[in-house]
């Protein structure tokens, strides 16, 4: 969780003078999901899905305040399978027992992204 400070520099953030009125209300959509509780992983996954649907739209204000020109995203992924995706297989209960510990609770280090 984030601390008041840096709340308040992203509520900040989305009301800026270089965001547009439409960028501003994507911006504080997604302030709104921090800190939210989420008790069972479809809840994480509601979450998540709601989260990568705004900034898609994000994304998509983006690309018409810059006339088009996109920017390349480069990294890396920590994770051998994405968060999103691990609660998508917990809730489809696909989860294989060797991604398991011993007592059959799931282990986030042992799954791997499935194609």
């Amino acid at each position: 969780m984030s601390s008041p400070s840096k709340f308040r520099a992203a509520s900040y953030a989305a009301e800026s003078l270089t965001a547009t009125r439409e960028q501003a209300v994507i911006l504080r959509s997604l302030l709104a999901l921090i800190g939210k509780h989420c008790p069972t992983e479809y809840d994480k996954y509601v979450l998540l899905e709601e989260r990568d649907k705004l900034l898609s739209k994000l994304r998509e204000e983006e690309n018409k305040k810059n006339d088009g020109k996109r920017e390349t995203a480069e990294g890396t992924c920590p994770g051998m399978c994405p968060e999103k995706e691990r609660y998508v297989r917990v809730v489809q209960k696909r989860i294989s027992p060797y991604e398991c510990n011993e007592d059959g609770t799931l282990n986030s280090s042992r799954m791997v992204k499935v194609n």
